[in-house]
């Protein structure tokens, strides 16, 4: 992308960028294993996000490879760590047009959040929903809390396209409270 790097002080240039999602069973050092290998090969963490659900961990790491690294060796290189924790370990390749600074920034991003009786289906509306206006929905978070009832919490950080105003969507949104028995928060 050609700016200077914050994190490692390296200028990058946009190109042999990877995304190397793991998935398994939660326990401890698989972050320190992981990211041990991408420092050992001088590969740069560029941007990355990861959960614990129920005991299943799950990471998504953006990844600048080194000029002289390909897919297939970071692929090689992650084989000890899959193996010691037993994780499902993918590398894929990302476009550096992919990686557009003004698609990331949190100025353009909404929050929905939904809160209330637990009922199935209320996640599937609410993306259903976003997806008719073409937004993208860059997190999520759903959560059933109490017993008797149960409660739902759903979270959402959501991009909107150019051009779509929160006034233009706000009210479709918040028809799902009512008919869902709800609260709806939006902003």
């Amino acid at each position: 992308m050609g700016e200077r790097d914050s994190f490692s002080g390296r200028s990058g240039s946009g190109d042999n960028i990877v995304c190397v999602t793991v998935l398994g069973r939660d326990r401890p050092g698989i972050i320190a294993g992981i990211t041990r290998v991408l420092h050992e090969r001088a590969a740069n963490i560029r941007e990355s996000a990861m959960t614990i659900l129920g005991h299943q961990c799950a990471m998504l790491i953006i990844v600048q490879l080194p000029r002289n690294m390909s897919m297939t060796e970071l692929e090689r290189a992650l084989e000890g760590v899959k193996k010691q924790y037993e994780l499902s370990v993918f590398v894929t390749r990302v476009a550096a047009h992919e990686l557009s600074a003004e698609d990331i920034g949190p100025a353009r991003n909404w929050s929905i959040t939904l809160y209330g009786g637990d009922h199935p289906g209320i996640v599937h509306e609410v993306a259903q929903l976003m997806a008719s206006f073409d937004a993208t929905i860059t997190e999520l978070k759903v959560r059933v809390v109490g017993r008797d009832p149960d409660i739902g919490i759903v979270s959402m950080r959501v991009r909107p396209p150019r051009g779509l105003s929160m006034e233009r969507v706000r009210p479709e949104v918040e028809k799902l409270g009512p008919r869902f028995g709800v609260e709806v928060r939006f902003g």
